[in-house]
């Protein structure tokens, strides 16, 4: 489809130099630009509704993990870091 796009006088010479850098026209520039453009928020969206897909699946378990935070935090909090030393006991 036949388009025409106007760019203002610094966009137009940014374009062209960098056209002209890497050996093509500022159509197939412009063009690769815009498919990268499409391709990169394409997976973006997709990511996201992955990402609300599997919030959604698992609300029940995610709850149940969150209640166990706590406790969790304790359990680890006795546990030295790997290579570091001993946590203090909050309890010294």
């Amino acid at each position: 489809m036949a388009m025409t796009l106007r760019l203002d006088d610094d966009l137009d010479t940014q374009v062209e130099r960098l056209a002209v850098a890497q050996g093509i026209s500022k159509q197939q520039l412009l063009v690769r630009a815009t498919r990268e453009y499409v391709q990169r928020e394409g997976r973006i969206a997709r990511t996201v509704a992955n990402a609300d897909r599997i919030v959604a699946e698992n609300t029940g378990l995610l709850d149940r993990l969150g209640q166990q935070l706590p406790r969790l935090a304790r359990i680890l909090g006795q546990h030295a870091p790997v290579g570091g030393a001993p946590a203090a006991n909050a309890s010294d």
